[in-house]
C-alpha cells in the first residue's frame, strides 16, 4: 500500500529541513555524526553516493535519515560536493559522511565521480533534498541482488514543509504514480532518477557510466544502457519509498499548473510508452 504521508520515523528527519548545522544543538549534531561514522565500512558492499550543490539547509535531514539505515549490508556514505558556495562542504564533513569534491559542474559529472569513488559492489544514488526510510538500503539491495537485474529504482512521494497533505497533493501523487506504472511496462529507465536509484557497479562501468555530455536525464540515460545488460526493476515496497522536496514542482506555481505541464508532456509521448525504446 502506497503511503503519501511520512511515518513518524521519516518525520523525525524532516524537522531538520531548512536548518544548517549551525542551528543544531551539540547533542543533535553529535548523534547524527556518531550514527554516520558507525555505518562507514572500510569494506562496504553498498556505496550510497549523494550529490550536493548549495544544499547547506537540506543536507542535514538527508544525512540524518541515512544515518539510521538498518541493513545487513556493510555500507559507505559518500557525498560529492559539486562546487557549492555555501557551507555544504563544512556540513558534509561535520556530519561524518565521506566528502568528495568534483570541480566539473553538472549532475552527470558529480554522479560519475561517485561511481569512481565507490568501493561497494552496489551503488545507490541519493539526493540531498530527500529523506530515506530506515530500510531503504536493505530493500533496494535485496531487489538488486538477483540474477539478471542491473538496475532498480524507488517510488517517491513529496513532503511538505508545513506537514499538511491536502487532497489536491494526494491526487497529484496518484496521477504521477499512474504515469510511472505505465512507463514501467516497456520503458522503466524513464522512471529512474538520482534520488532513488540503485545499480551494480561493474555493470555501470561496463555501460560506460554517466554520460557527462547529457545535461538533463543522465540518470535515465545510464539506466537505458544498463537495461541492455539486465533488468531495470521498480521497487514498489513502501520500505523502499522515499520522500523528496517539492521545490522543482513549486517552480511551476500551483499544483494545478504543475499537473497540466506534466500531463501535456506525458500525452505528447503517451503512445511511445507502450513500445520498447530502441535508441537514446
Amino acid at each position: 500500500m502506497l503511503r503519501f504521508k511520512p511515518n513518524r520515523s521519516v518525520q523525525s528527519h524532516l524537522k531538520y529541513f531548512g536548518k544548517s548545522i549551525a542551528e543544531l544543538d551539540t547533542i543533535e549534531l553529535e548523534n547524527i555524526r556518531h550514527r554516520l561514522t558507525q555505518l562507514q565500512s572500510e569494506t562496504p558492499v553498498v556505496s550510497i553516493c549523494m550529490i550536493a550543490w548549495n544544499e547547506e539547509r537540506n543536507i542535514v535531514a538527508a544525512l540524518s535519515s541515512l544515518s539510521q539505515q538498518r541493513s545487513r549490508y556493510p555500507m559507505e556514505i559518500i557525498v560529492v560536493d559539486n562546487n557549492s558556495t555555501d557551507r555544504t562542504a563544512e556540513s558534509i564533513r561535520a556530519l561524518g559522511a565521506h566528502y568528495v569534491s568534483e570541480s566539473n559542474q553538472g549532475y552527470a559529472w558529480a554522479r560519475q565521480r561517485g561511481i569512481v569513488e565507490a568501493k561497494g559492489r552496489y551503488v545507490l544514488s541519493a539526493d540531498a533534498d530527500t529523506v530515506y526510510p530506515e530500510r531503504w538500503v536493505e530493500t533496494l539491495v535485496k531487489a538488486l541482488d538477483k540474477p539478471n537485474v542491473a538496475c532498480v529504482y524507488s517510488l517517491h512521494a513529496f513532503f511538505t514543509h508545513d506537514g499538511r497533505y491536502p487532497l489536491s497533493l494526494m491526487l497529484y501523487q496518484w496521477l504521477k504514480y499512474v504515469g510511472i506504472w505505465i512507463k514501467d511496462f516497456k520503458r522503466p529507465h524513464l522512471n529512474c532518477g538520482g534520488a532513488g536509484m540503485g545499480f551494480k557497479k561493474d555493470l555501470a562501468t561496463q555501460a560506460g557510466g554517466y554520460d557527462v555530455n547529457v545535461v538533463r536525464g543522465s540518470d535515465g540515460t545510464l539506466a537505458f544502457e544498463l537495461g541492455k545488460l539486465g533488468g531495470v526493476n521498480m521497487v514498489s515496497s513502501t520500505e523502499g519509498q522515499i520522500w523528496t522536496s517539492m521545490r522543482r514542482t513549486e517552480l511551476d506555481g500551483s499544483l494545478w499548473n504543475a499537473f497540466w505541464k506534466r500531463f501535456a508532456l506525458q500525452m505528447r509521448y503517451f503512445l511511445h510508452y507502450f513500445s520498447p525504446q530502441k535508441e537514446r
